[in-house]
């Protein structure tokens, strides 16, 4: 008996659909590799336009927006996953940063300046920027940015499973 499947593919008995969802399931691996990537492309994006708008204070050189990137992918617990965060070290600092020593009952960070010998780390001058140091104001934009990234990600993750579900049927 032949019809048609959801995903617009013929079927011909048992073993065509057997047939059919091992070709499907072999994809799967790329397919969600892919998907992570492309949505972690998007997010990346919207975190570097994010921490433009919110250190452009006029004296900010751009190191900390360009050390933004992924981590790659990682298997985890039976998924896919990549990490975006600032990498690398400030070495145009003026040798100050504000040390994290504990955090407050709200949550936010305690701090105290430390010499940094000239260099800081970009996730600490992230960590600054959003929730502020004992001498600069905070500038919160994680939260903003990553609710306004979520509907590009799934759909940039949606297209990407979708044009692998759409190869794995036509094969």
């Amino acid at each position: 008996m032949k019809g048609v499947g959801q995903a617009g593919f013929y079927l011909d008995g048992v073993d065509g659909l057997m047939a059919k969802l091992e070709s499907l399931a072999s994809g799967i691996d790329g397919a969600m590799e892919d998907a992570v990537q492309a949505g972690g492309e998007v997010l990346t994006e919207e975190l570097v336009k994010a921490v433009h708008e919110a250190a452009d204070r006029g004296y900010s050189q751009g190191t900390l927006e360009t050390s933004i990137e992924s981590d790659g992918i990682k298997n985890v617990n039976g998924g896919k996953m990549t990490t975006i965060y600032p990498h690398g070290t400030d070495t145009h600092s003026k040798g100050m940063y504000t040390k994290v020593i504990g955090t407050s009952k709200r949550g936010h960070p305690i701090t105290r300046v430390a010499n940094a010998g000239g260099s800081v780390r970009n996730y600490d001058k992230l960590w600054y920027l959003e929730y502020g140091t004992a001498r600069q104001a905070a500038h919160p934009f994680m939260r903003k940015a990553l609710n306004d990234a979520r509907p590009k990600v799934m759909e940039a993750m949606k297209r990407e499973i979708d044009a692998a579900i759409e190869s794995a049927s036509r094969s």
